[in-house]
């Protein structure tokens, strides 16, 4: 969840070191993909996204690569991001019925991937029973005008009143009924083999929106939820987004907790310095220890567009590819990025500066297209043909099955590391930058792959100390002249090495 009012807090310098070095673990060998399901897929005419949308999209996802889906919020609610609900316990109608959901996820299932629920339970808004209760003067389970950001009443983008306030996170009644919420999305009618795998825990942090006065929630609210859900199903996967951006060091050191967000590597990879990635790579392994892992992203549902912030240069954006997809945590992509679209937020007041980085998923080489889900539709500049319009290039149609698309760049690199113990699995070792050329070692067994990367916008060339045992995949205009390797701007190589 992001508004223009939180603070963040981001950097290579907060990763904390001198922790055991992280290996594989079963979660780092998952691909995710998120979905934004308002903007994902229509089933139904009406252009708005929906769970039968997504579910019809399952076989491209498994074509693509992905095993795992992380769905942000579907729960009822009056906001079109649905963060703030009316109802923890019912699928928002736009999206479908609970049965719907419950049955995207045994669809899922079948195809052998994960399902991850964002969950957002430590706000209510104003039609939830525990407002209500609050507003009649017979429930105390919120913690009123506790909430970050002020004035929220008149910053909905659609111009809608809806009030909402923060539970009193430190009430023990307020916390076992979010710890019910979160059974009932996991298990379904008390069946842990019918609900989901796991849950991004949102806006999670220490001190509850940084007031001094609720807090250690991280020990007194977070750890008994956890546990709670851990005892019952050992096996659910909990992902927490640190609310400042920042390492999320205290939230990984939490026993439950599986994975924090790699803030500090994206902000890295978007420098292009070879040095500050390969800090934030070594940052990011000190700090992880097995068998936890980080979620690696270039883009997301709170920040701008991969593909805006490199002004959709093609090279730049397998480069990103690339370098996302060759180090060893969890990757996760943003629905859309697999073909470049496009967003940046905007400046309008309201949680519609958001909406460009939450387009209509480009299936089809136009917006008129049966399926697109273009919600947003007429009602504000956030629709205006700025980062999507007819014909742009940037669709699935477009680029499905044509050789060097951004697409076809994201299967190829995804089969590779699924297929190679060394990226999937292995060990990381960054190698001494090369001027632009960032190199970094991966090593499983016997397995050694080397993964170089020219960050800038010039030809660079770089000595290999052993000769290539197999070239894995590499860009377009990669020569070797003896034992130098030439790689064009942005250009990268993935090659085995020899011994």
């Amino acid at each position: 969840m992001s508004l223009a009012l939180k603070p963040l807090a981001l950097g290579i310098g907060a990763l904390i070191s001198g922790m055991c070095v992280s290996h594989a673990t079963d979660w780092r060998r998952e691909v995710f993909y998120q979905i934004f399901p308002r903007s994902f897929r229509d089933s139904n005419g009406d252009r708005i996204g929906d769970l039968k949308g997504i579910e019809s999209e399952l076989p491209y996802l498994q074509r693509l690569g992905v095993t795992a889906l992380l769905i942000n919020p579907i729960v009822a609610s009056r906001t079109y991001h649905n963060y703030f609900a009316d109802d923890w316990y019912k699928v928002d109608p736009e999206f479908g019925t609970n049965s719907d959901f419950f049955h995207l996820i045994g669809a899922a299932h079948r195809r052998g991937m994960k399902v991850i629920l964002d969950a957002e339970f430590q706000y209510v808004a104003d039609k939830h029973p525990w407002y209500k209760a609050w507003k009649q003067g017979t429930g105390n389970l919120l913690w009123p005008g506790g909430a970050y950001w002020p004035n929220l009443d008149a910053m909905w983008w659609d111009k809608q009143i809806i009030r909402f306030e923060p539970i009193d996170p430190l009430n023990p009644v307020a916390r076992r009924g979010v710890l019910r919420a979160f059974r009932y999305w996991a298990a379904p009618g008390g069946n842990w083999r019918l609900g989901v795998d796991g849950f991004r825990l949102d806006h999670m942090m220490d001190d509850f929106e940084w007031k001094h006065v609720k807090t250690r929630l991280l020990s007194r609210f977070w750890t008994p939820i956890l546990a709670g859900l851990r005892a019952a199903h050992p096996g659910l996967f909990f992902m927490g987004e640190q609310a400042d951006w920042s390492s999320g060091a205290n939230i990984l050191a939490m026993r439950d907790m599986n994975a924090v967000f790699a803030f500090g590597l994206q902000s890295a990879i978007l420098s292009l310095d070879p040095s500050k990635i390969g800090a934030a790579l070594k940052g990011a392994i000190a700090a992880t220890k097995a068998p936890k892992t980080q979620i690696t992203f270039l883009e997301n549902h709170d920040t701008e567009r991969f593909a805006s912030k490199v002004n959709g240069d093609p090279r730049v954006l397998r480069l990103g590819a690339a370098l996302l997809l060759t180090q060893p945590f969890t990757p996760s992509i943003y629905y859309g990025q697999e073909i470049g679209m496009k967003g940046m937020k905007g400046d309008w007041k309201s949680d519609g500066n958001d909406i460009p980085d939450r387009l209509a998923m480009r299936w089809s080489s136009t917006l008129g297209a049966r399926g697109t889900a273009v919600w947003y539709k007429g009602s504000g500049p956030w629709a205006l043909p700025v980062y999507s319009k007819d014909h742009d290039g940037i669709s699935v149609e477009e680029e499905r099955g044509r050789s060097g698309s951004l697409l076809e760049t994201y299967r190829r690199l995804i089969a590779l590391r699924k297929r190679e113990p060394a990226l999937s699995s292995g060990a990381l070792r960054v190698l001494a930058p090369r001027g632009p050329i960032l190199c970094y070692e991966r090593t499983a067994a016997r397995r050694r792959v080397l993964v170089l990367a020219n960050t800038g916008g010039k030809v660079a060339s770089t000595r290999l100390a052993d000769r290539v045992a197999h070239w894995l995949v590499k860009s377009d205009g990669v020569s070797v002249a003896g034992d130098v390797l030439r790689l064009p701007a942005y250009g990268y190589a993935i090659l085995e090495r020899g011994a």
